[in-house]
């Protein structure tokens, strides 16, 4: 009966050490042909580096589509969703909330190369415009986000190429979270929405029944 005990603890002390340990996540895109290239590096307890690459391309017809394994998923697609498909959504878009604000940001590097053989000061143009632009964006973020983007460190670099035509981007950030910060944190908004959505549904209904009896009231008056 002890033995049996042992493997369950282990397993016990294993995932509350997930939870309780700091994961990072790398995320790197670079742009090949009509999409991107997308590899996604965690690293846990220091030393494990476990990695996923996956492929997000265009199509002609069917916009966005994200490529893993043989799976293929269209994304952005508009569908019209019913009274649970909105709930979902919005429950969903809680639950990223929350996580996201949660999650730190500890690193942002964006390389990129641009270059038209013919133009010198076209490829010194777009190159300033597009370091200026890219940093801008990242010191807008740093202020709207302030926690998510503390102590992080950003590296963004615009190689203009003047002897050749050239196109090549690469991103990569990353991130720092603790499993049960996050988890927690997205049960509470959860909890939250869910109350708030149940009593806008209560007074939604309400309104209607309120409405539907204008006309007898109305009728029962004249």
């Amino acid at each position: 009966m002890a033995l049996s005990v042992v493997p369950v603890l282990a397993l016990a002390a294993i995932a509350a050490a997930l939870c309780l340990c700091p994961i990072k996540l790398a995320f790197c895109a670079e742009r090949r042909g009509f999409g991107a290239d997308i590899l996604i590096v965690s690293t846990l307890f220091g030393f494990l580096s476990p990695k996923l690459r996956m492929r997000v391309e265009y199509r002609a017809g069917e916009g966005a589509v994200l490529v893993f394994r043989g799976y293929e998923k269209r994304l952005g697609a508009n569908k019209k969703a019913g009274a649970k498909k909105r709930r979902a959504r919005l429950m969903k878009r809680a639950a990223f909330s929350a996580a996201f604000r949660r999650v730190r940001v500890k690193e942002l590097r964006f390389q990129a190369a641009f270059g038209v053989e013919t133009d010198a000061a076209l490829t010194a143009f777009i190159c300033g415009a597009a370091q200026v632009a890219v940093s801008s964006a990242f010191d807008v973020l740093r202020i709207t986000a302030e926690k998510v983007f503390t102590r992080s460190k950003k590296c963004i670099s615009v190689e203009p190429r003047f002897s050749e035509n050239a196109l090549e981007a690469e991103f990569a950030v990353s991130l720092s979270f603790v499993p049960a910060v996050v988890a927690a944190g997205v049960a509470r908004s959860l909890i939250a929405k869910a109350i708030h959505l149940k009593q806008k549904e209560k007074n939604n209904a309400s309104h209607r029944k309120h409405h539907r009896n204008l006309p007898r009231a109305y009728k029962a008056a004249y």
